[in-house]
């Protein structure tokens, strides 16, 4: 075998097989040579995975942990060999070989299929979606819903949506079929690095608890949260465009937010934004005790407003944003948006002043 092919597709398989799981065969993936294609399976019940390649070979079928083969093959420079006798596997290069123990492939578990409703989709998309709202979900949220990645359709276009109660990322798209799925967030990595390798075109299913990634030669299938993502787009959550906008240097905020929360990393990194003789200005408030930070980081234009929020959910998606764009208005929430990419949006919930 091509060891650094061989090598690739097991560090992907290793991030679906189950961590110290009860169950042996879950930590596991499937090895399978037939007809002079290799399939690697892996799955710890919750995602699967299954990756396909070509290279001439003989037929065999097992299960073995990939843990030790992965350590053996990435201090290996060569093209290494599997052989199969009495219950162990030669794994054997020009210079060192080992052996390991494995299990036979009739007590893996069988991939569940995935129907219903199909669209196909660019793969390099979906993992922008993961990237750009991967950093608002709750894993730990008391709300299950709110442990992954909302995907719904409505007027036309899909929805892609996370949040943790106190801010929401959503990003959008043209889209014809309508489903409603939450992907768990556990899964949206090991789903993002596996679409990463896959080619430019790939089919989305989605059943009632199943969505399933895939094309000629991958197969990624995760289960699905189950339960109702709040409703964020009945106008009660995303405020409307205001007229009062900010268009600001999102280097210099990132700084002026830095430099606030070095003194208010214990007070849900409170900053305050305001304007004071037409500049704006970023303050800690006046709760820390001795110590205070301003800065100022740009002209107001004859704008006048104050609010408060956590810095740090701004900082969180600077990188995801070209041109800052902040809108202002007397509802509830702030609106932040890139002027350079009209379907992403990003909403924080303020502080009370």
């Amino acid at each position: 075998l091509y060891n650094p092919m061989l090598k690739q597709t097991l560090k992907k398989a290793m991030q679906f097989v189950g961590k110290n799981s009860t169950l042996q065969i879950l930590n596991c993936i499937r090895l399978q040579s037939e007809e002079n294609i290799i399939t690697i399976t892996a799955t710890d019940m919750e995602k699967y995975g299954v990756w396909k390649f070509s290279y001439p070979c003989q037929n065999m079928d097992i299960c073995i942990e990939p843990d030790k083969l992965f350590q053996f093959l990435d201090l290996v420079d060569w093209d290494v060999s599997i052989t199969e006798s009495k219950g162990k596997i030669k794994i054997q290069s020009w210079t060192d070989k080992i052996e390991l123990k494995y299990i036979p492939a009739s007590e893996y578990l069988a991939l569940p299929e995935v129907k219903w409703t199909s669209l196909g989709i660019s793969s390099s998309i979906i993992t922008d979606w993961i990237t750009q709202v991967w950093f608002c979900i709750a894993p730990k949220s008391f709300i299950p819903v709110l442990q992954g990645m909302n995907i719904r359709t409505k007027w036309g276009k899909a929805y892609i949506a996370g949040s943790d109660s106190l801010r929401l990322a959503c990003t959008k798209f043209n889209c014809e079929w309508e489903f409603d799925i939450i992907i768990p967030q556990n899964n949206l990595w090991a789903i993002k690095s596996s679409l990463l390798d896959m080619w430019w075109h790939i089919d989305v299913t989605v059943s009632w608890n199943l969505v399933k990634f895939s094309n000629k030669d991958t197969e990624i299938i995760s289960l699905l949260i189950t339960g109702n993502f709040p409703d964020y787009l009945n106008g009660s959550i995303i405020p409307k465009e205001s007229d009062n906008i900010l268009q600001l240097d999102k280097q210099v905020i990132a700084n002026a937010i830095k430099k606030c929360l070095i003194l208010t990393k214990w007070l849900n990194n409170f900053v305050k934004l305001y304007t004071e003789n037409d500049k704006i200005m970023l303050w800690t408030g006046d709760n820390v005790d001795m110590w205070e930070s301003s800065s100022e980081i740009g002209n107001a234009d004859g704008k006048v407003f104050k609010t408060a929020f956590s810095g740090k959910f701004l900082l969180d998606v600077l990188p995801y944003i070209q041109k800052l764009e902040i809108h202002f208005s007397e509802e509830k929430h702030i609106l932040v948006k890139d002027w350079a990419n009209s379907d992403y949006i990003y909403i924080i919930k303020p502080i009370s002043l």
